[in-house]
């Protein structure tokens, strides 16, 4: 009978152990891909300053100045596309981290 106790213990320490890996695997490879879309996403801000930054030392008068101008508001609206776009990955990987979480949890 005491056997029996100590080899259920064992099967239930295994089982909640090995969810336990489970979800810091799972949690771990979202981290990755979290942060894989932030640096993507500064990458892209990034080259996007450095290019305005560039525009602005070339503005030599009122042409350049108006040309600038309607460059940037393609370039801002372009811009905000991208950042819901970002937003959406970060969402979906948030969803996704949830659910999968929720199934490892059910298991224990």
């Amino acid at each position: 009978m005491q056997e029996d106790i100590l080899q259920s213990y064992s099967v239930q320490a295994m089982k909640q152990y090995q969810s336990l890996i489970q979800l810091n695997s799972l949690w771990l490879g979202n981290l990755e891909k979290g942060i894989d879309i932030q640096l993507d996403a500064i990458n892209l801000y990034t080259h996007i300053n450095f290019e305005q930054a560039k525009n602005i030392a070339s503005i030599k008068g009122i042409e350049d100045l108006q040309s600038f101008s309607e460059n940037t508001t393609r370039i801002t609206e372009s811009f905000n596309e991208r950042l819901i776009k970002h937003s959406e990955k970060i969402t979906d990987l948030s969803k996704g981290l949830i659910s999968d979480s929720e199934n490892i949890w059910q298991i224990l």
